[in-house]
């Protein structure tokens, strides 16, 4: 697990530059024109999982995107899942140091403020992404396939913040909260399909190796 960690360190760094650099030259996507009434973090990551749910649950939409025999078991996994009541619910702030490291050791310290914090938002993303990566192609793919995501409105997000939801019987997942401009906030969420990290132990041990804060929630 230690050596799986520490190259998992190393791939959030390339994951987040690859991100980076996918992003260039994309348009921003125009703002919703009737957001959704805000409620908290912890319901939003709710609505976002439960969407997940729903595409999993739909075997013709799954099938849609690969006839991998090994793929269909796992995404068949999740749809199996028990995902009405998560057994507990974690806020994990990653450490602005950490964050810090990372970006210093893509050579962005030199860049504008601007730029070095878009570039810490790609730093969370990939975390989540490499959690799955780390478990081979067709698991970074199931995961892909279930990814959800979108914008709302709620005052009084100031930083990047990571919502980990467990389940007595189901898939842990992850939804990564990134704030923006006017009270917007994106919010991406993926189930954890390597199996490496559906015990809650050893994703304890992963956010503790990087510093990160975790913290029990309950709403």
């Amino acid at each position: 697990m230690q050596t799986l960690i520490r190259r998992l360190r190393v791939a959030v760094l390339a994951a987040a530059l690859l991100l980076l650099l996918g992003a260039c030259g994309q348009e921003a996507a125009a703002p919703a024109s009737q957001p959704e009434p805000a409620t908290s973090l912890y319901a939003q990551g709710e609505e976002l999982i439960a969407l997940m749910v729903e595409m999993v649950g739909n075997e013709t939409y799954m099938g849609t995107f690969s006839g991998s025999e090994t793929m269909q078991e796992m995404l068949s996994a999740a749809r199996e899942g028990d995902y009405s009541q998560p057994q507990a619910v974690y806020k994990i702030t990653i450490p602005e140091m950490e964050i810090a490291a990372l970006t210093e050791a893509a050579g962005m310290e030199g860049a504008s403020e601007g730029l070095q914090a878009y570039m810490q938002g790609r730093m969370q993303a990939a975390v989540i992404s490499q959690l799955n990566a780390a478990g081979g192609a067709e698991v970074l793919a199931a995961a892909s396939i279930c990814t959800a995501s979108k914008t709302f409105v709620l005052e009084g997000v100031e930083e990047n913040i990571l919502y980990l939801y467990t389940y007595a019987n189901g898939l842990p997942a992850i939804v990564s909260f990134q704030p923006g401009e006017g009270g917007s906030v994106a919010a991406t969420s993926n189930f954890l399909f390597n199996s490496d990290f559906q015990a809650e132990e050893n994703i304890r041990q992963y956010f503790q190796e990087i510093s990160a804060e975790m913290e029990q929630v309950t709403q």
